[in-house]
Order: structure tokens, then C-alpha cells, then sequence
């Protein structure tokens, strides 16, 4: 959601973490939901409600939205924000 979201803002990952505060791998990291450990290793990557809060705002994420993907936390979070 948040990728599409950036695309639709016509907005480059570098652009949108220098906006959020983190950085370009940390919200490349959020955004697909998954780290590289090692060569062929992946962790999943579950961003914290207030990072991803701040990452839907830059992107034009709404509450609504970040609630149906499954992070009421985020939206919370946006909300409040």
C-alpha cells in the first residue's frame, strides 16, 4: 500500500524517508516487509505504528486505509499525530 502510494505521489523512496525522517533502506524495508539477513536470507520487517504513521502521511495514506491493511495501531498513530 505504501509503495503504491508513493508511485501514485510520484515521489522516489529517497524523497519520501528524507520527508518521513528515516532512512532510504529503513523505508525500503517497511514498505516491502521484509530485510535482507544474508545472501538469500529475508526477515520479515513489521514497521512501528508511529514510523509507518509518518510514512503514510508523506505518501497520502489515509487512517481509513492503514486500518483495512491491517494496522489500526498505524492509524491510530496518524491520527493522533
Amino acid at each position: 500500500m505504501i509503495s503504491d502510494a508513493l508511485r501514485r505521489a510520484r515521489m522516489s523512496a529517497r524523497e519520501a524517508a528524507e520527508r518521513t525522517g528515516i532512512s532510504e533502506g529503513r523505508w525500503r524495508q517497511i514498505a516491502s516487509g521484509y530485510q535482507v539477513v544474508s545472501a538469500g536470507v529475508y526477515a520479515p520487517v513489521r514497521g512501528p505504528a508511529a514510523t509507518l504513521a509518518r510514512m503514510a502521511a508523506v505518501v497520502g495514506v489515509t487512517a481509513e486505509e492503514l486500518t483495512a491493511a491491517g494496522r489500526p495501531d498505524a492509524a491510530s498513530a496518524l491520527t493522533d499525530g
